[in-house]
């Protein structure tokens, strides 16, 4: 891709913001079949390039160029300069094939909504359709940018024919391309005719569903289910699953996998956003394709978390959210292996180690340490740590939502242990490494560190507290006490070259410090 495409991407990727009130505004002018000037016309005379359909849309791709369209209507000795400088800066945009741009667009695309009120609609893909003729047609072919749909269920709500019309529209135009869709369920009971015959419409789509997210509350899984039961033929190509139902009765426990007697085995990424939303007591007897899963997001207790994960046998992408017991220190024994000193303490392992022998990327995250105070709060982060291999590891992610750090090593040792353990069974090292709220001492980050000497990015943001209060100035290394040296030491082996240290936030008593390494293209990671 030339430099010159890639300055119009860049600079269009910025400017989508206009394009709503730029197709509501020039909507007459451009139906109008003598304004159709074509993309890429660009004559001489200053009428036709304030007047063109198509230089509206160069506008938007520089629209922080200062030019005056307005005041080429009038003579003026600088408009010549001014045309001659407009057709030099739109000269790239012009050659700009059909095949880059609709990358561009691709990249660039926002959800279609479906709402029942007509003032809450809003079709991306119709907006950007009428910036100009040439945008029009490429995104009137374009059958992918209609297929994008957030539909909004409102039970008891009617939709105006207006709204069942634009989503007949979408779905005519998205002809075989799988839908990506986002349903919301809001309110309680069922759905009124006209929202019945919206769900009817999706699940009469041509392509099926590939991407279905889910968002609602506990007291909608009997309309999930209900709907599902209706949907049950696109649901044989479903790609990707999301659920995100919030919790509104706590004492109600529902499972999404009994949503479907017999889930598809073309699901290949999974997202679970509540702990009670797992039956931990209902997995051995679960029909749902775990074995196929390639990426799964979960939130759950550390129990249903390595159950469920257990089954999971050929992820290459793993996110898990990890709720903080209320009482750890309960679960806390000392004559664990996983917690012994001794060196023979893996030959006594208690949990069993699970092999992930394609899993590339692996984010943990801890929740909840602000609500109570625990004993060993990165206890679950250890025993996850402790239960998984990954040969193939590129990407570590660990994190927590720690807004103070008190001084507890018994907390440190175990979350170091942890990850000193994790690395030594992954082969080739890491290439990526990214701490988030996790306190490693000073010098067990150097130890890290020198577990990846193919390290081509590393950030650790780092919560500290300070008694003294005082503020971190940009550019100064405040979170490790004689660390930046021995940190120079590993610099100067070529993994690392750059350091960026900055304030995000300061609070009394408490900052955030992030710091930054990326690797030079031009030098490349020294190999072990």
């Amino acid at each position: 891709m030339t430099t010159s495409y890639v300055l119009c991407i860049t600079t269009l990727t910025s400017s989508f913001t206009d394009l709503h009130c730029l197709g509501r505004t020039h909507t007459n002018y451009f139906r109008e079949p003598q304004n159709y000037c074509g993309h890429g016309s660009l004559s001489g005379s200053p009428e036709s390039l304030s007047m063109s359909g198509c230089s509206r849309c160069r506008r938007i791709l520089l629209h922080n160029i200062p030019l005056n369209f307005s005041s080429y209507n009038e003579p003026s000795s600088h408009h010549e300069d001014n045309q001659v400088q407009y057709q030099s800066l739109f000269a790239p945009i012009r050659g700009l094939p059909c095949e880059v741009l609709s990358q561009i667009l691709f990249y660039a695309q926002e959800p279609n909504y479906i709402h029942p009120d007509p003032r809450s609609c809003k079709s991306w893909a119709t907006d950007v359709s009428l910036v100009c003729y040439y945008w029009r047609n490429l995104v009137s072919s374009t059958s992918i940018f209609w297929a994008s749909l957030w539909v909004v269920l409102k039970a008891g709500v009617d939709y105006p024919p207006a709204v069942i019309e634009r989503l007949r529209m979408h779905l005519e135009r998205s002809k075989s391309t799988p839908l990506k869709l986002h349903i919301v369920l809001s309110g309680r009971g069922p759905l009124s005719p006209s929202g019945s015959e919206v769900v009817q419409l999706i699940s009469n789509a041509s392509g099926g569903w590939k991407s279905l997210t889910f968002c609602g509350k506990d007291a909608h899984f009997l309309d999930i289910g209900r709907l599902f039961q209706q949907v049950r033929i696109q649901l044989n190509l479903l790609e990707d699953l999301d659920v995100e139902m919030g919790e509104d009765d706590p004492g109600v426990s529902h499972c999404i996998f009994d949503l479907v007697e017999s889930w598809p085995s073309t699901i290949h990424t999974l997202s679970i956003n509540h702990s009670h939303h797992v039956a931990i007591e209902k997995l051995p007897e679960l029909s749902f394709p775990f074995a196929h899963l390639t990426r799964l997001r979960l939130e759950n207790t550390l129990q249903a978390v390595l159950a469920l994960i257990g089954r999971c046998e050929n992820l290459d992408s793993l996110h898990l959210t990890l709720i903080a017991p209320k009482d750890d220190e309960a679960n806390f024994d000392m004559d664990d292996p996983c917690f012994s000193k001794r060196k023979d303490a893996t030959s006594r392992r208690r949990y069993p180690l699970k092999r992930f022998g394609n899993l590339q990327e692996l984010t943990l995250e801890l929740r909840g340490l602000n609500d109570t105070d625990h004993h060993l709060p990165f206890l679950p982060l250890y025993r996850v740590l402790y239960s998984i291999s990954a040969p193939r590891l590129a990407t570590l992610v660990l994190k927590s939502d720690a807004t103070t750090h008190e001084e507890s090593p018994r907390s440190a040792e175990i979350i170091e242990k942890g990850v000193h353990e994790f690395l030594a069974r992954c082969s080739p090292p890491l290439l990526r490494f990214h701490s988030v709220c996790i306190p490693f001492r000073d010098m067990n980050v150097i130890r890290l560190l020198e577990q990846m000497p193919s390290l081509r990015a590393l950030v650790i943001w780092e919560v500290t507290n300070t008694r003294e209060g005082k503020l971190i100035k940009k550019g100064r290394m405040c979170s490790y006490r004689g660390a930046p040296s021995a940190m120079n030491r590993i610099v100067t082996r070529s993994l690392l070259i750059s350091l960026t240290s900055s304030q995000n936030t300061y609070r009394p008593n408490r900052f955030y410090v992030w710091y930054t390494y990326t690797t030079s293209p031009a030098s490349p990671a020294a190999l072990p």
